[in-house]
């Protein structure tokens, strides 16, 4: 599906113990995202606010498993949303070449009892 995407987000958390020490540790989340936009500049990804939540670095894996830098554009965390974007100038012309902005829907043309269907890649 070239235009799901997954996205990591590399965190440092803090953690107390049970005697009251507190110590960081590094983590990684993953989600799925999909590409919703294109600029002169940059690919606009849609995924959950709570996959980039606390992020001190995010990576997104296109479909021909090459990796880019990302930053977070804007987040929603009533309605766990946020969107990311990957500067243009790093994707690969191969990578390019094989991704495409997903055709959006129209919700309110949907009758109550037709399919629906969720696409994602958690891992």
């Amino acid at each position: 599906m070239p235009s799901i995407v997954s996205v990591y987000n590399d965190f440092t958390q803090e953690v107390q113990t049970f005697y009251g020490e507190t110590f960081t540790r590094q983590g990684e989340s993953t989600g799925s995202g999909i590409i919703i936009g294109k600029t002169d500049d940059e690919l606009l990804i849609v995924t959950n606010n709570h996959v980039v939540d606390g992020a001190d670095h995010l990576r997104v894996l296109f479909i021909d498993q090459e990796t880019c830098d990302a930053g977070i554009k804007g987040t929603d965390p009533s309605n766990d949303l946020a969107v990311i974007a990957v500067p243009l100038s790093s994707i690969k012309d191969t990578t390019s070449s094989q991704i495409k902005v997903a055709t959006l829907g129209n919700s309110d043309n949907l009758k109550i009892g037709e399919t629906a269907i969720a696409i994602g890649n958690a891992l």
